[in-house]
């Protein structure tokens, strides 16, 4: 069994934070405590998964970044490191937490449009888009429309600035912030024929390197797939219970 929890970075200890980074560095390579605990601060909440014993195997870094977007108001849910122990690859009970989550954010401010942010480094976090949302970009299953395009070159730019490469549509650090270890990087031949997957690394030709695509997807009632429609519902319905008050970035603060 697993405990999840929801903590504002603020409420979170020195403790956790070494056993978070314990369990990223068992996946990822050319990292350090230090630039990910400067990230982490970046961030305004973070999900952890807990076993019986307290041990942490798993956890989800958020930033809630509220921006003004083509004269439009506009919220987005950045995913930072997000890592689950690959002996719990397959349980959900971390996807449904964030799930919960972005409802309770949607219900701040039902009128306001909230999407999904995220920069993909691996195939497997990648194939979590089509579990989650019907629609998603970029995607094999049809063109980036206009719209979602420049919202995509807006975030990226405006929080990766020079680091984004607008034309592949990637994150190219010029110092890669951890990559996956080569075990974890090889697609399983049960996964080299999936569309997304072959998508994904024709998108993103240098993830082994650390490069990153940058994906979104909005997050609403219409868009999101059964399961996950049900948790964000759930948490729509529950935002007057208790959650971590932690503070939202503005579009001042991107980058």
């Amino acid at each position: 069994m697993f405990n999840s929890m929801l903590l504002g970075m603020e409420q979170l200890n020195r403790s956790d934070k070494q056993l978070m980074y314990e369990l990223f560095e068992r996946y990822y390579t050319s990292v350090s405590y230090q630039s990910f605990e400067q990230d982490l601060n970046k961030k305004s909440h973070v999900i952890l998964l807990k076993s019986n014993e307290s041990l942490i195997i798993g956890f989800s870094a958020i930033e809630v970044i509220t921006f003004t977007f083509e004269g439009e108001k506009t919220r987005a849910i950045f995913s930072g490191d997000t890592v689950i122990h690959h002996d719990f690859w397959g349980d959900q009970t971390l996807a449904k937490e964030w799930c919960m989550f972005v409802g309770k954010i949607k219900a701040l401010d039902k009128g306001v449009r909230l999407y999904w942010f995220l920069i993909v480094k691996g195939h497997r976090t990648y194939r979590y888009l089509p579990i989650f949302a019907r629609k998603y970009y970029p995607s094999a299953r049809e063109e980036t429309p206009d719209r979602y395009q420049r919202l995509i070159d807006y975030l990226a730019v405006n929080k990766f600035h020079d680091a984004y490469n607008k034309d592949l549509g990637v994150i190219q650090f010029p110092v890669p912030k951890g990559q996956l270890k080569e075990e974890w990087a090889d697609i399983p031949g049960k996964h080299v024929k999936n569309a997304d997957v072959e998508f994904f690394t024709e998108k993103n030709p240098g993830y082994r390197s650390g490069d990153e695509l940058v994906c979104i997807a909005e997050l609403s009632e219409k868009n999101m797939r059964f399961h996950a429609r049900h948790a964000f519902l759930k948490g729509m319905n529950a935002a007057d219970a208790e959650m971590p008050v932690s503070k939202f970035s503005s579009d001042v603060s991107l980058g």
